[in-house]
Order: C-alpha cells, then structure tokens, then sequence
C-alpha cells in the first residue's frame, strides 16, 4: 500500500472501479480536505504493480489521538460513505480467489497504514458487503442501510409500488402550479435548511461554510445539481441531487417549507423521472434509521440494502473514549460509530 499522488492515476482508477463513487473523486477529496481541515490521505492497493484498490482516509489528530477515518463524519462533510473502491478485475474474480485477495487488501491496509492511528473508521459502500477479513483483524463491525429503488423498472410500476397516499398526495399537487428550477443560490439552500432543521442542530447545514457546497457545483457541475421548487413564485422546497455513472442520490435538502401541500412527494417523483430520463438506472435516498425521515423515504416502495462502517480502536484510545470527560471532548470532533 501506497499513497498515490497523481490525479490522474487515482481518477481514472475511480472513473473504471464499479464502486467508485463521486465522493472518491479526486477534486471532491481535495475540497473535503480544505474545509473539514482533515488531511487526506489517498492510498492504494498493489499486487504484482496492478492497482487493485484505492482507499481515501482524512486523518484527524485530536488530543495526541490519531484517527483515520473514511468518510469524515457526517456533520462535517456530509459524505455518506467512501471506503475501498475496487478494480473491475476484482469484481470478476471466483468466490474463492476474491476473499482471498479480499482478505489480503483489507490486512495490508490493516499493517500499511501511516501514521499507524489509535482508531480507524471505514463506511464502505453497499457493493462491498463481506466484513469477514476486517471481523478477522478484530475490527467492530456496525450494519446500516440505504434505500435504493431500481430505475431499470416500467415507470407505471413504480408508480403503483408507492403508497397509496403518497400517491394521492402527488395527484393534488398536480392542481396546483408547481415546477422546479436548477439554481446556484447555495446560501439561500443552507439558510433554508437551518431553519427547518433548528431542532435537530447543530447540523451539516450549521457547521459548514456554504462556500462548501459552491465549490462543488462549480467543480461538478454535470453531477451535483441544485434545485428550488416552487409554486408559483413561492420556494417552496429546496434539494440536492447527484448523479455519476448509473446511480442518482438524493443527497441534501427535501424539507417541505409550505405545510398543508405534500411538496416532497410530488417533486421527489418528478425528480425520479427525470433521472430515468438521463439515463440513470439506480436511484439512492441513503439513511434509514431517523424515524421521521423513515416514514417519508419508505412511502416510495425502494428496497432496503445494507451497508456496513467498521471501526477499531487501539487500547490508548479505548482508555480515553471510556472517561468521562475525554467523551465530552470526542463528541464535538468526531462521530464514531
């Protein structure tokens, strides 16, 4: 294992991985780094001089504690997960050939890592879902899911899989002048989102420095897109959306701004056919353990497919996270899991 220093090397490898994602690409990293402060570290994974796996960590120091984790905490860069891309190659391999280089990636990253931390954190992305060799180098492992809904599938009978209010609340929508308009006014976004948000704070939208989210519309703009809905002349919903290779995510945003009209689910359906219509086969709305956004998210009839972050944590750290005071200290720095 290595740090590998050229972005076109790392890029390319992302752009070809199967489980490469947007959050692995190069210039997304380097922004995370600039305004979460955490210092990436991009790795990968050699056999025979074949790349076979990158792995971006962000190492944060905090008290003489060093932890690499991949992705930063939520809060900070609202990144759902990262973890190891794979080469195609990979992929392809026999059941028993792939644990076995599996196994392999996941020791060599293991003893490989530098500066050796008190704590390591991997949110991996759903393709990858053996935890066997991390459970075998004693790492904790903790299950999570997304909800993913197959766009592959007629649109009628995405429709009839919805529920059956969700459905009528999208049809008296249609009464009334609604449509949606793709903006650059991220400031309006995170104003909006703070404010509906107030109770759940401190949020994403509370620690991060909008001028965040404007570097990356600039620097993606063919794949991160943000939306104003309105009725009429009236904002009446705000979102984020990306999209790379077949997947669309719904990433930010989806607070309903006008109660008594059922926003969400109308635009979050137009937002599904336009992403069929780009040509995207698979559509994203991660995250199913807050139980308000549960009920929404569930109403659109996805399925629920599990994720995984592991963690492991030397016997200095372990010490400190026990006392009293040191978590006081670690909740404000960090999220573990």
């Amino acid at each position: 294992m290595e740090l590998i220093l050229d972005k076109d090397i790392w890029d390319g490898f992302v752009e070809a991985s199967p489980n490469g994602t947007l959050f692995h690409r190069w210039d997304f990293l380097q922004i995370v780094q600039k305004y979460t402060g955490y210092k990436l570290y991009p790795y990968g994974i050699y056999q025979k001089g074949e790349l076979i796996s990158v792995i971006p960590f962000f190492l944060r120091i905090h008290n003489g504690l060093k932890m690499m984790i991949s992705p930063p905490p939520l809060p900070m860069a609202n990144v759902p997960y990262l973890g190891f891309a794979m080469s195609p190659a990979f992929h392809e391999l026999p059941p028993h050939e792939k644990i076995v280089a599996w196994d392999r990636i996941v020791r060599e990253m293991h003893r490989g890592l530098k500066p050796s931390p008190n704590y390591v954190c991997i949110g991996q992305t759903s393709d990858i879902s053996d935890t066997r060799p991390f459970e075998w180098q004693h790492y904790e492992v903790d299950q999570q899911y997304t909800y993913v809904l197959d766009l592959n599938k007629p649109l009628k009978e995405i429709w009839d899989g919805f529920d059956r209010d969700c459905r009528k609340n999208i049809n008296e929508c249609k009464t009334h002048p609604l449509s949606f308009r793709e903006v650059n006014d991220v400031d309006r976004f995170n104003e909006t989102m703070k404010e509906h948000l107030t109770r759940d704070g401190p949020t994403f939208y509370h620690r991060r420095d909008p001028a965040y989210l404007a570097e990356l519309l600039r620097t993606f703009p063919a794949n991160i897109k943000l939306y104003f809905f309105y009725n009429g002349d009236e904002i009446v919903g705000v979102k984020i959306n990306l999209g790379y290779k077949k997947n669309y995510m719904s990433w930010m945003g989806n607070v309903s701004v006008r109660k008594g009209l059922s926003t969400n689910e109308y635009f979050y359906w137009e937002l599904i056919k336009k992403a069929r219509e780009d040509g995207y086969k698979r559509h994203e709305n991660y995250g199913s353990y807050n139980p308000r956004l549960n009920l929404f998210k569930s109403k659109f009839n996805p399925a629920l497919e599990p994720c995984f972050y592991v963690q492991k944590k030397d016997l200095l750290f372990s010490t400190m996270w026990r006392s009293y005071n040191a978590v006081a200290g670690f909740a404000k720095a960090i999220r573990v899991k």
